[in-house]
């Protein structure tokens, strides 16, 4: 097997051939012929491939890493039974207590529940399973208490998340992720201090206060309640003990999840629904043509404060307009803006910043925001550990089927300075963090 840098010089060299055939029909002043055009997309697609490759491969490194320099096996260190965890926000350092269940005999008990339901579990794992067990006696419309179901183990908890990251964009990028275990309204502080400036003072002179107070605001950040529907799963499945439910369970329902949040977390409308990075971003480049190019991408990245640039900026936009971006050259010196990543861990990048693929964002055409960029930082996401499973077991038994659905709560806000006078992002605001490019409407 070939290792992480062995992929990555081939992945330069493949994308290196791909650029010659672009030059070269350039430089002869016409389009690709159908050969090369051919040739341009077995390429890409080779390179996309590896990059799955090397993602995967640089994931297995972190988390043998991780393992390796645990002492005792995780189960073993899974006492108490009430976990404790800490928010991973970029300013929250609070501890929150988690509910969720990480002993051995819990995965265990929660195991035999999703294949053979509370009536079917021997005595004693009943037992361990029920205080996690509940069923909401109110509506399920409601955001506060338990909903129906057996709260989810920890492993089980940790695959569902990865894979909403692997199907949300916005959880890839480098948002503020909060975890909590109740879901009670969170302000999240604003502070505008744009404006500001120091000033000479003279000898003997006070110094002035007039003017220089910051701006303070907050947002609130609640949580939502999501499901991710019905998944239908067949009683001889249930009945293979060589078929890893568990597993396949938490991919199924976390792909669920991941998808409708992480477009809420991009485009939703910050009422019924999570506020989108989209809908409350600023306007960078407005009225830009369809023809994106390579002045159009330096006027937004202008557009953003150096300050918010140099704190880990990112792109963000959808897969059909990182196809064309690949395109693009720079005026200078004619080179691709799009680089590949060359080192372990390097990401691909493009115009020095590395960016995100987001299915959720709006594609490059008329009137559409199709490319964010900015310090994705102040967007703040917030989890409610409290997932639960419920499992359906007789309304499918005539097709010999159990159904499961998870329930989870979430929310997520833009805290951008911009919004304190009013909620609203002002169009060319210079201290708002993330900014958009938008597409003219087509003539008429």
């Amino acid at each position: 097997m070939p290792t992480n840098v062995e992929l990555r010089q081939r992945r330069a060299s493949l994308w290196e051939e791909a650029k010659s055939l672009h030059t070269l029909a350039e430089k002869e002043g016409r389009q690709l012929t159908a050969e090369e055009r051919q040739q341009w997309d077995r390429i890409n697609t080779e390179i996309d491939s590896l990059k799955i490759t090397i993602d995967r491969l640089e994931r297995i490194s972190e988390i043998d890493d991780e393992m390796n320099d645990i002492d005792q096996p995780i189960m073993a260190r899974a006492q108490p039974e009430i976990q404790h965890i800490e928010s991973y926000g970029a300013e929250l350092n609070s501890e929150y207590e988690s509910a969720i269940p990480a002993s051995k005999e819990y995965r265990r008990a929660f195991g035999a529940y999703l294949r053979q339901g509370l009536g079917g579990m021997l005595p004693d794992l009943r037992a361990i399973i029920q205080p996690y067990y509940g069923m909401q006696k109110r509506a399920l419309l409601t955001t506060s208490g338990a909903v129906g179901g057996a709260l989810v183990a920890e492993d089980f908890y940790r695959q569902l998340v990865e894979a909403m990251q692997a199907f949300g964009g916005m959880r890839q990028a480098r948002t503020t992720k909060i975890t909590t275990s109740t879901g009670a309204d969170m302000p999240i502080p604003l502070a505008d201090d744009t404006y500001n400036e120091g000033a000479i003072l003279g000898e003997g002179n006070a110094v002035s206060t007039s003017g220089t107070d910051p701006t303070f605001g907050s947002k609130p950040l609640g949580a939502f309640m999501y499901t991710s529907k019905l998944v239908r799963v067949s009683v001889q499945l249930l009945q293979d003990s060589a078929f890893n439910l568990e597993s396949w369970l938490a991919v199924a329902l976390g792909r669920r999840l991941g998808r409708i949040t992480n477009r809420h977390y991009t485009v939703g409308l910050g009422t019924t629904e999570p506020e989108g990075i989209v809908t409350a971003s600023a306007a960078g480049v407005s009225d830009a043509p369809l023809d994106l190019d390579y002045v159009d991408l330096i006027a937004l990245e202008h557009s953003i404060d150096p300050a918010y640039r140099s704190n880990g900026a990112q792109w963000m936009f959808h897969d059909t307009t990182l196809a064309l971006l690949k395109q693009i050259k720079a005026v200078e010196d004619g080179r691709p803006i799009w680089l590949p990543g060359l080192a372990v861990n390097a990401p691909d990048t493009i115009l020095g910043y590395n960016y995100i693929v987001n299915q959720a964002m709006p594609q490059a055409e008329a009137e559409a925001k199709a490319i964010l960029f900015g310090d994705f930082s102040y967007y703040f996401i917030r989890d409610v550990q409290d997932i639960r499973v419920l499992r359906l077991e007789e309304r499918f038994a005539e097709y010999l089927q159990v159904g499961f659905l998870a329930f989870m709560r979430t929310d997520g806000v833009f805290a951008s300075p911009t919004a304190i006078d009013g909620g609203s992002e002002q169009e060319g605001n210079e201290s708002s963090p993330v900014k958009y490019l938008e597409f003219a409407a087509e003539s008429v």
